[in-house]
């Protein structure tokens, strides 16, 4: 295990690139948060997989640029960004928000262009059929941000952070506009493989939640359980990659 040093800045991600013959990794992360928190991945693949950790607009160093704030706009944007990659055996990771992101962009790339992953991986989000009117992106400041630390991926540094949070609140209500608005198609069975992530002790997102998702997908369906909460993997992306690794081979 070692960090690679060919890690690049791009518009829509950061790249950790090895070798053409490297199947592709895309990581999509969750609301209100950034590229940089799957950093802690690397070491653990960085030899097996070319990585691409996305960056949306509105954040770490895309912060001058304007977040989205409705989803058809996003896919649109990414699947531009991201087709020249997927000319090679690739797979996506999207954790919550991310989830959504790629589930959606999935369907996408095979309605549109014959693609498809070779596995998708969406970790703490409730199947999609199962999504509720919400309201949280309308909620006041100190209400949100409870709701937000209480899922347990904020460090304790940001969050009492007050200018830091004060810039990082419109983005944060932009993707929660995103996973508020969602509506899923109907109909939809994607037939790849994919493994549902998620922590018993996720008070946002149910073990029944994530098994719903079955009905999305073929046989080749498996889900992954893990003790923690939202952020099951933060004291363990150990864990996290080798269930990765373990669907590459």
């Amino acid at each position: 295990m070692r960090t690679g040093t060919n890690i690049k800045l791009k518009p829509w991600f950061i790249e950790n690139h090895i070798s053409e013959d490297k199947d592709c990794l895309f990581v999509f992360h969750h609301a209100g948060g950034g590229a940089s928190y799957y950093t802690s991945l690397l070491p653990y693949l960085n030899q097996t997989f070319n990585i691409y950790l996305i960056q949306l607009p509105g954040r770490e160093y895309r912060i001058k640029e304007k977040a989205y704030d409705k989803l058809e706009d996003l896919l649109e944007d990414l699947e531009s960004a991201l087709l020249p990659h997927l000319d090679r055996p690739f797979m996506f990771l999207g954790h919550s928000m991310g989830a959504m992101i790629a589930f959606e962009l999935t369907n996408r790339i095979k309605r549109f262009y014959g693609k498809r992953p070779k596995h998708l991986f969406l970790s703490s989000m409730r199947a999609p059929h199962l999504s509720t009117k919400e309201d949280y992106h309308l909620l006041p400041d100190k209400q949100l941000l409870s709701k937000i630390f209480d899922l347990g991926g904020t460090s304790p540094e940001v969050s009492h952070d007050e200018k830091l949070l004060a810039m990082m609140l419109p983005t944060l209500r932009k993707d929660l506009t995103l996973c508020d608005n969602y509506r899923c198609p109907k109909n939809l069975d994607l037939d790849i493989p994919v493994t549902i992530l998620g922590g018993y002790r996720d008070n946002a997102v149910s073990v029944k939640d994530l098994l719903a998702w079955n009905s999305c997908f073929g046989d080749e369906f498996k889900v992954r359980l893990f003790d923690g909460g939202h952020f099951y993997f933060k004291d363990s992306f150990e864990e996290l990659a080798s269930i990765i690794l373990e669907e590459k081979y």
